[in-house]
């Protein structure tokens, strides 16, 4: 009686240990995400920040108002590429996450499908 119960307090443990190990490894997954997402809206903060500096000193150094339409017109060029750019990494940032999480809830679900008391029972 006492070696059922001491196997199944084993049972518990190793469970909790897994449970927490998962919990962990989506943490980790969520926090890379954020951090990764943070830094992508950073770079657009920046982009912008840089453009409005642009256009600033732009305005202030052209004599007529084409040659302002055309540095303009280069501006949002350079910007569009550099946010385009953005857009491609924050797209693959979230594929990888979305992958890690793919990957994270097969293995969760094999883990508790495992340690499943009602599939022991069966057995």
């Amino acid at each position: 009686m006492q070696e059922k119960f001491q196997a199944q307090l084993n049972e518990l443990n190793e469970f909790n240990q897994v449970a927490v190990s998962s919990a962990k490894r989506l943490a980790e997954i969520n926090g890379n995400l954020f951090s990764n997402l943070a830094r992508q809206q950073m770079d657009v903060i920046s982009i912008y920040m840089e453009t409005g500096m642009q256009q600033l000193q732009a305005s202030g150094e052209q004599k007529n108002l084409e040659d302002v339409i055309s540095t303009q017109s280069e501006t949002v060029k350079t910007v569009n590429k550099k946010l385009l750019n953005n857009l491609r990494v924050t797209t693959e940032i979230l594929a990888e996450a979305k992958d890690e999480l793919t990957e994270w809830a097969e293995e969760s679900g094999r883990q508790a499908t495992e340690y499943n008391p009602l599939n022991k029972l069966s057995a």
